[in-house]
């Protein structure tokens, strides 16, 4: 059952019949992006995330329940970038080995009455090859910031530090099982079966 990190890359790609960003366990861009809301005075930003899995006809099925924004954080932004920590346990959840995950991002200034106009990002892994998510507690990292114009400022993608690359959002703890054919159970109860 393997556990996996995943971030939020820049590069665009078409899973499932959804173009949106990468979901993906590693650097494929150096970029950064961000998203960002300007108001008269710093707010406190509230972030949140809701989590589906996408079959291969496109059909989206939330991880828990539905219409719930979940992971949600907030923070008082600085001049400087600081992260701001979610999280969300999902149940354990039937795949088929093309479905994938998508993770849309939401960001307010205020409180945390979040609506789907609030949507500032999604993301969309690969077809993951496996046939179930295993129950776990996801820790969804924001890095946040704001300027002196009052501009509240969400980050993805990826920043350097000393030469080194860092994730400005992250999704840890996505544990799943990966697919075994049919005719791979068959044979390992069959050898099973034989002693062997």
């Amino acid at each position: 059952m393997p556990t996996e990190n995943r971030y939020a890359d820049a590069n665009f790609w078409t899973v499932n019949g959804l173009y949106a960003r990468k979901h993906i366990t590693s650097m494929d861009s150096t970029g950064q992006y961000l998203a960002q809301i300007t108001a008269g005075s710093k707010q406190t930003m509230y972030m949140a995330c809701r989590f589906f899995k996408r079959s291969s006809d496109g059909t989206e099925t939330e991880l828990g329940t539905t219409g719930t924004y979940k992971a949600q954080a907030s923070g008082t932004p600085t001049l400087d970038k600081r992260q701001f920590y979610g999280s969300y346990t999902y149940p354990d959840t039937a795949l088929n080995p093309t479905d994938c995950l998508v993770v849309k991002v939401y960001l307010r200034l205020g409180d945390n009455s979040f609506t789907e106009s609030d949507l500032v990002n999604t993301l969309v892994s690969e077809q993951l090859g496996a046939q179930s998510l295993d129950s776990n507690t996801l820790t969804v990292a924001y890095t946040i910031c704001y300027d002196g114009a009052y501009n509240h400022k969400l980050w993805f993608g990826w920043y350097t530090l000393y030469g080194e690359y860092y994730e400005n959002f992250g999704v840890y703890g996505w544990k799943w099982t990966p697919y075994t054919p049919p005719s791979a159970l068959a044979s390992k109860r069959m050898l099973v079966g034989i002693g062997l």
